[in-house]
């Protein structure tokens, strides 16, 4: 009888024992397994960034790739505008008569087309003031402009405008002290070969001391 108690409690400490480690070697397999499973997601995850960021660096490359393409189309086409439009510019003012005091009356500006193409529905504007030093900054819109027609290539245009003085020795004085200064500005609109409209503005001072119209250092301009 004790013998058969005996056997019995050695076959339970036996399957209680087996069972241990049955559950010990399972849950080890589950704690490989759930380590193998976080593994592989960092690893997916790892892989989704590194291609992530390499999507976004073909991007940004395709990106530079398509602004670098445009600038320089854009320079191409402002560079062959450039090097085939209109350019009216002034040669100068010419003084054809004078009064008294040599002072100039009547004037005739230059307008010359130096481009490679026709400056078109060209309309020009030019009037003269006479104001306190230092006033070469100063700039109005012509009231009206004057239709030139068409200028070709090397072609050129004359501008003629009358100068009027108010009356008394004092101004004159005023003049040739530097007081008052005699300002001529003009404008020229046209329209190149491909339609876009141009500007050329001028501003001349007369020098008394040269007998002679001067640039100013404001107010040339060639659009």
């Amino acid at each position: 009888m004790q013998s058969l108690i005996l056997a019995a409690i050695l076959i339970v400490a036996a399957s209680m024992l087996w069972l241990a480690l049955e559950t010990r070697r399972l849950r080890t397999a589950g704690d490989e397994a759930l380590r193998a499973a976080r593994e592989a997601g960092e690893l997916h995850a790892q892989s989704t960034r590194e291609a992530l960021e390499i999507a976004a660096w073909h991007a940004t490359t395709a990106a530079a790739a398509v602004e670098a393409a445009r600038q320089s189309a854009t320079a191409t086409r402002l560079l062959a505008e450039t090097s085939q439009r209109a350019w009216l510019a002034v040669d100068g003012i010419h003084i054809m008569t004078r009064n008294g005091r040599n002072f100039p009356v009547s004037i005739s500006t230059v307008i010359r087309n130096g481009g490679r193409t026709p400056a078109m529905d060209v309309e020009t504007a030019q009037f003269h003031v006479i104001e306190s030093a230092p006033a070469e900054s100063h700039r109005q819109e012509p009231a009206e402009m004057t239709p030139e027609g068409n200028l070709g290539p090397g072609s050129a245009a004359k501008v003629a405008s009358t100068l009027e003085y108010p009356p008394g020795s004092e101004t004159a004085g005023r003049i040739r002290e530097g007081e008052l200064l005699v300002l001529v500005y003009g404008t020229a609109r046209y329209k190149d070969i491909l339609g876009n409209s141009r500007e050329t503005s001028w501003a001349y001072r007369y020098e008394v001391d040269l007998c002679q119209f001067r640039p100013c250092t404001l107010n040339n301009e060639i659009k």
